[in-house]
């Protein structure tokens, strides 16, 4: 290398140097520049407040106690009231006793600390006479001029006493699961149960008096091919009806597709590995009930709660329907009576044996255009039920609405007829295809 290249490399050395020294002088120096201290400043948290603690002498002072301590058993007393859901009543007292044991030993015994509780429940006795039912319905003596007479002879069911005996029952039964206890209304549904005879024909009628609940019930695939999504999705829907009839069309069951898809699932669950000999004995028995409805879609209809006018009676009379004079069979007719009204029916399905009043949603809104399946159109017991037993024409038959309204005149004829200023209903078929001319 020559001397003028050797000193051209020192040279660079140098300067090198230089720099890096002059860049090192300034990161140190940094920190200690104005604008870094602003930054500092800015990113700092705030200072504590310093706290000056100063120490106080405070004499301790013992106040005098709000009572004097006991110096045996202390009685504590006290009731609380609540009211249920289901509008019952519950009312709860402690009540501590002093024994002759030490605890080591009382903690032992089952009996020393308990809930016991006991249901009060008044059974009601039932009206007999015009005043009673005409204090809920002030037509009834005018729109039914020879009921008078026929309470002059009238006799209370055993369908009442029977009625009472069960919801006792029911109570007894659901007696530790409060949430499922019948409620108010559902406990004190039926005002009487009578048995009336008219004096000069004979005639036999069952009336009972009470509230209304709803049934939005059936299907019928020659009427309505499609089902109403609101009402046939619905917790509480069943396709079926006591009364039914067989099928007049090939027009499949609306409702038979899912019923299908519930036939596969059962079946499918009956093959299932690992089931207890109990639950594959349910599970059979449930592909055999769904067969069974399969199979009846395909050949019967039956009411739709919509549109047909059917009452529901508890199984509790249905039961006797063959064997007493006064028990009422599905299909035999009836009249509702509300207000004004007077509408013709048939007695179309049976519900639970504790529970009475109960019609279908054409019914219901007859009465109350803000019914729905969730909204009971009358809850107080205003409602009568009169009941032609044995009148019935087996088999059923799909719903002719007119028939229907002469039959129940026909009964009513027999029984006194209906009174000046009063009438019969007449039903529309609102099932029934419009014309050309209607439609528009």
């Amino acid at each position: 290398m020559s001397d003028e290249s050797n000193d051209r490399s020192q040279r660079g050395i140098g300067l090198g140097r230089l720099v890096f020294f002059i860049l090192l002088c300034g990161l140190i120096a940094l920190p200690f520049t104005p604008l870094m201290r602003k930054i500092a400043a800015r990113l700092a948290p705030p200072p504590e407040e310093k706290i000056v603690i100063k120490e106080v002498e405070v004499p301790e002072v013992l106040g005098e106690p709000d009572q004097p301590l006991p110096t045996g058993f202390v009685r504590y007393t006290k009731a609380d009231i609540q009211r249920l859901w289901s509008e019952v009543d519950v009312s709860a007292t402690v009540d501590a006793q002093p024994v002759a044991a030490a605890a080591s030993s009382v903690r032992k015994q089952r009996g020393s600390y308990e809930i016991a509780y006991t249901v009060k429940l008044a059974i009601p006795e039932p009206s007999t006479s015009m005043e009673q039912l005409a204090a809920l319905n002030p037509e009834l003596p005018n729109m039914l001029p020879g009921l008078g007479s026929m309470l002059a002879t009238a006799k209370v069911s055993g369908f009442y006493h029977k009625l009472y005996e069960l919801k006792q029952k029911r109570v007894q039964q659901k007696v530790l699961r409060l949430h499922e206890l019948l409620s108010r209304h559902h406990m004190f549904d039926c005002e009487t149960v009578l048995e009336l005879t008219h004096p000069e024909t004979a005639e036999k009628a069952l009336l009972i008096q009470g509230e209304m609940d709803v049934v939005s019930d059936g299907s019928d695939g020659d009427r309505v091919p499609e089902f109403d999504g609101e009402i046939a999705n619905s917790d509480n829907y069943q396709p079926f009806t006591s009364y039914y009839w067989k099928k007049v069309t090939d027009k499949p069951n609306p409702m038979l597709p899912k019923w299908e898809r519930r036939l596969a699932d059962a079946i499918a669950t009956s093959k299932s590995e690992g089931l207890s000999a109990s639950r594959l004995r349910d599970a059979k028995n449930l592909v055999a009930e769904r067969k069974n409805e399969v199979a009846r879609m395909k050949s019967q209809s039956w009411l739709i709660a919509r549109a047909d006018p059917f009452i529901v009676i508890p199984l509790s009379l249905h039961a006797y329907g063959s064997s007493y004079d006064f028990g009422p069979r599905i299909g035999d007719y009836a009249v509702v009576i509300h207000g004004k009204k007077l509408l013709p029916a048939i007695v179309g399905d049976a519900g639970p044996s504790w529970l009475t009043g109960e019609a279908s949603l054409r019914i219901a809104k007859e009465i109350n255009p803000k019914a729905t399946p969730y909204n009971r159109p009358e809850s107080d017991l205003e409602v009568t039920y009169l009941i032609f037993p044995k009148s019935r024409e087996w088999p059923g038959s799909q719903p002719n609405y007119a028939k229907w309204r002469d039959k129940c005149a026909e009964y009513l004829g027999r029984l006194g007829g209906i009174g000046e200023g009063y009438e019969l209903h007449e039903w529309e078929d609102i099932l029934k295809p419009k014309s050309a001319e209607e439609a528009e």
